[in-house]
């Protein structure tokens, strides 16, 4: 089995290579993930409000320790869990993967599944504190690949006023996007 590991500047490395990512392949595309959102204080708190959503989710979370400016994500987030009963898989909590077949890895924020329309259905949920961009669904894509056929891909979008919109990513030519991408042709 193929050891992944990842360090504090997102470098992915597969038995100690290093390994290009979802995100840095989006960007040599040239469709940069960071351009004109990217600053450190987004970047801080988009990563600070995922560990505390990790600790939420597997219920180690100590609601003293949370930031006062977060606490609106975390209602967010809250709202969202009582609406949708999320049921995340075992390892589907930041769950680092590699794809053999295209030598790329990433970090699926969570996978399992939600009601949605009044259904459960199998999902990729990737957690968003800033606000929607085109890129978002071609990122969704690569994190499904393997999953392609068997589960949606949802981008959950939470504001530190206490609310979330979800969207739904359904166009399937962004699969072939992030292929082409992967391939160097685009």
């Amino acid at each position: 089995m193929n050891e992944i590991t990842i360090s504090s500047e997102h470098i992915y490395r597969v038995d100690g290579v290093p390994v290009e990512s979802v995100t840095q392949a989006i960007g040599r595309a040239g469709l940069d993930p960071n351009a004109g959102f990217y600053n450190k204080e987004g970047a801080k708190r988009g990563t600070d409000v995922h560990v505390m959503l990790e600790h939420y989710d597997l219920m180690t979370l100590n609601l003293q320790t949370v930031r006062k400016e977060y606490i609106g994500y975390l209602k967010a987030y809250n709202l969202f869990c009582r609406m949708t009963l999320p049921h995340w898989d075992l390892d589907g909590i930041e769950q680092t993967f590699y794809s053999e077949t295209f030598n790329f890895c990433g970090t699926r924020d969570r996978v399992g599944s939600i009601l949605w329309k009044n259904q459960r259905v199998k999902c990729v949920l990737d957690l968003k504190t800033g606000v929607k961009t085109s890129w978002h669904g071609i990122q969704l894509a690569g994190y499904t690949l393997d999953h392609r056929y068997d589960r949606e891909r949802f981008g959950l979008y939470l504001k530190d006023n206490g609310t979330y919109s979800l969207q739904h990513y359904t166009d399937d030519g962004e699969f072939d996007t992030f292929i082409n991408i992967l391939k160097g042709e685009m």
